[in-house]
């Protein structure tokens, strides 16, 4: 019994024709070819995780580095602070007793004045 061209039109819908299979094939060999291709990005992106790690963990050094800065820069400026409450309140009593200097030279003088008016 021989296939007939009425068979073939009939089974091409159920089964693949040379063509189709040879175009198969070269899908499975491209595949192939992207696989061998992904492998290579993985690879790639793996070395990229590990310089990214390095890198993070140099952060996180340079994070510490910056903490204990940050912490000696808070407590100079809190020193700095401290020293200015002092100036103020200083500037304070010396401004209070500058003024209390002042009335006792005023006081003096016109005691001088009466003093030698009486005379």
């Amino acid at each position: 019994m021989a296939i007939t061209k009425e068979d073939i039109e009939k089974m091409s819908e159920v089964f693949l024709t040379k063509t189709e299979f040879r175009s198969f094939t070269d899908e499975n060999l491209s595949v192939k070819s992207d696989v061998a291709v992904l492998k290579s990005d993985v690879s790639i992106l793996k070395s990229d995780v590990s310089i990214l790690k390095n890198k993070v963990s140099d952060l996180e050094v340079l994070m510490s580095k910056f903490d204990i800065g940050q912490e000696q820069l808070i407590r100079g400026q809190d020193k700095l602070l401290k020293m200015f409450e002092n100036l103020f309140t200083e500037q304070k009593i010396n401004f209070v007793q500058y003024r209390r200097h002042d009335d006792q030279l005023i006081n003096h003088e016109e005691r001088i004045v009466t003093l030698e008016a009486k005379v």
